[in-house]
């Protein structure tokens, strides 16, 4: 009896499978321990299909089914803005390409998509612009919906926009070495990953040779790295004396560093179809600290027209 000692993340799909995931984005902003307030909350339901199947790799559909938005009651820009964008995207259907693996490739119809992300941005800054005096004097709108424009300009921008894609296949056609494992990938010194790979226990959703992948990386800033950081972000977007300004406040003013820490919780099927793909960004910086948490589970699955709905489905945290 030989033990495994690796694990590859491989797909064995085939035409007509098909999944059913909810996924669900939260932030939450704790002070000295205590939680101050839990903002925007996302969530949607969306299926994954696979239309062809070949040697050389899958043609496979994205298609989403629903979605809510929850945010702050008093946020009247965010209230406007969320029912129009979820009305915008609601039909928006991603038709994309692995490898063998499942490693994802492409977007075949990633100019509709391009055309309809640059809409979205529009409604986004007519949100923001419209009911806001002065903004433009500060933050130029031009300058900042070129950016964005600009980022989701080329096919491989668009591919990095769909968030449910790249965390649902992120580890396809990687392997992985069984255990606990130091990762040390990284030019900064203060930054450490650490892996932990295995099989899961068999219950009552699972099947046999599930695995389970976590990883924790944790990187700290001087004082000095987190206003360099900060500093770049103001000098994209705000006019150049008042970007000049900001930075020589927070420079003089800043005395404390900053921690990121990133949890990463992949599960999968032995058929590498995603089960669970979850990940955490813990910023810490001086006494407050903010959550952000993304999720991905599984709800309904068909393999070769054999159908498994959970009973029941809870989004699980941290």
């Amino acid at each position: 009896d030989v033990q495994d000692s690796t694990i590859a993340v491989v797909a064995y799909f085939w035409k007509g499978d098909t999944m059913k995931y909810v996924g669900t984005h939260t932030v939450q902003t704790v002070d000295n321990g205590d939680t101050l307030s839990s903002d925007t909350t996302f969530s949607e339901e969306f299926m994954v299909v696979v239309r062809d199947s070949t040697a050389k790799g899958y043609k496979m559909e994205f298609i989403p089914i629903s979605s809510e938005f929850k945010v702050d009651p008093t946020d009247d820009v965010a209230n406007m803005m969320m029912p129009v964008l979820q009305d915008y995207f609601k039909d928006l259907k991603v038709v994309f390409t692995t490898d063998e693996y499942g490693t994802l490739k492409g977007i075949d119809n990633w100019k509709e998509v391009r055309d309809r992300m640059k809409g979205g941005i529009k409604i986004v800054l007519d949100s923001l612009y419209s009911p806001t005096d002065g903004l433009d004097k500060f933050m130029p709108r031009n300058q900042l919906e070129g950016l964005l424009t600009l980022m989701y300009s080329t096919e491989a921008g668009v591919l990095k926009a769909c968030d449910e894609l790249t965390t649902l296949f992120l580890l396809h056609g990687n392997v992985f070495d069984i255990g606990r494992t130091t990762v040390d990938d990284t030019d900064k010194d203060s930054s450490f990953t650490m892996l932990y790979v295995g099989y899961e226990p068999l219950d009552e959703y699972g099947t046999e040779l599930d695995y389970n992948i976590f990883g924790t990386t944790v990187t700290r800033y001087t004082a000095e790295e987190a206003g360099d950081m900060l500093g770049g972000v103001f000098n994209v977007l705000l006019k150049d004396t008042i970007a000049g300004g900001l930075n020589k406040i927070m420079k003089d003013s800043l005395d404390f560093g900053m921690t990121v820490t990133q949890l990463e919780d992949y599960h999968l099927f032995f058929n590498g179809w995603p089960k669970l793909m979850r990940t955490q960004r813990v910023v810490k910086f001086g006494p407050r600290t903010k959550i952000t948490t993304d999720e991905i589970d599984w709800k309904y699955r068909s393999w070769r027209q054999y159908a498994v709905k959970r009973d029941e489905y809870q989004t699980t945290s941290f």
